[in-house]
C-alpha cells in the first residue's frame, strides 16, 4: 500500500505480515526451517526485521540463501552476537573506569583535589558550568537517597 509522508513524498509501504507468513517467505528463499514453532517464539521475541539483518550474512543473493542454510544458523549468528556485545560492553566499562580514574588521579596530584570546580582550566566555560550543575543535582539526589 502507499501513503505519503509529512514532506508530501508518497511512501510504498509493505503490509505487515504474520509469523507463519514470514516463515513461508524465509522458506521460499531456500531456507531450512525444521521447528516452525520455535521460529515463531524466535520472531515473536526478536522481531523479523532484526533477523533479517542476521539472515544477510547467509544470502547467495537478494532473494535467496545459501544452500543448506538453516534457521537455527541464522539464530547462533544472532547469538554469537549477543554474547559479543556483552563481552565488549564489559570491557569498554574496564577501560572507562580505568581512564577516569587516571584523568581524575593526575589532576588531582598534579593540579588540585578540587580542579574539577575551577572554570579557568575549562575551555568552554559553558560546559564548565553545566558539569557544576550535573554535579549539584547528583549530590542533592544522593543526599535525598540517604535520607
Amino acid at each position: 500500500f502507499t501513503m505519503r509522508n509529512p514532506a508530501g513524498l508518497l511512501l510504498i509501504m509493505k503490509l505487515a505480515k504474520a509469523f507463519n507468513e514470514q516463515i513461508n517467505i524465509l522458506k521460499s528463499r531456500g531456507l531450512i526451517v525444521d521447528d516452525e514453532k520455535q521460529a515463531v517464539k524466535f520472531l515473536a521475541r526478536v522481531n523479523y526485521y532484526r533477523f533479517s539483518g542476521y539472515a544477510k550474512l547467509f544470502y547467495a543473493s537478494k532473494d535467496s540463501f545459501k544452500e543448506r542454510v538453516k534457521f537455527s544458523d541464522i539464530i547462533s549468528a544472532y547469538y554469537f552476537d549477543c554474547e559479543l556485545r556483552n563481552l565488549l560492553n564489559e570491557i569498554m566499562a574496564d577501560i572507562e573506569i580505568s581512564l577516569r580514574t587516571q584523568i581524575a588521579y593526575n589532576l588531582a596530584i598534579n593540579v588540585s583535589p578540587i580542579c574539577y570546580s575551577d572554570s579557568s582550566i575549562f575551555e568552554n566555560e559553558n560546559e564548565h558550568k553545566e558539569m557544576m550543575e550535573t554535579i549539584a543535582k547528583e549530590r542533592a539526589r544522593k543526599i535525598k537517597i540517604q535520607w
